[in-house]
């Protein structure tokens, strides 16, 4: 979820290396072995490009990942690919 402020618009994440809303993805899915590890790396995730994201969700075992990137665009990891193609 997002708000519009003069037609930009932004999540609720801040990016923690600039003190600004994260703004390059739009979304962040990510399964992982419990709830608590899926929800921290989902943050760290979507702080990220979506690149950078897909990088760093694959440095854990058994956490799949699908980002959405702001045109639509989505990219998932292997883990992801492996447990829902």
């Amino acid at each position: 979820a997002g708000a519009g402020v003069n037609g930009v618009w932004h999540g609720h994440l801040i990016d923690p290396r600039r003190a600004r809303p994260a703004d390059q993805v739009a979304g962040v899915t990510v399964v992982a072995p419990d709830a608590e590890a899926a929800d921290v790396i989902a943050t760290a995730a979507g702080v990220r490009s979506p690149q950078d994201a897909l990088a760093f969700v694959d440095r854990f075992e058994r956490v799949g990942c699908l980002v959405v990137d702001r045109g639509g665009a989505q990219l998932a990891n292997g883990e992801w690919r492996r447990r829902f193609a």
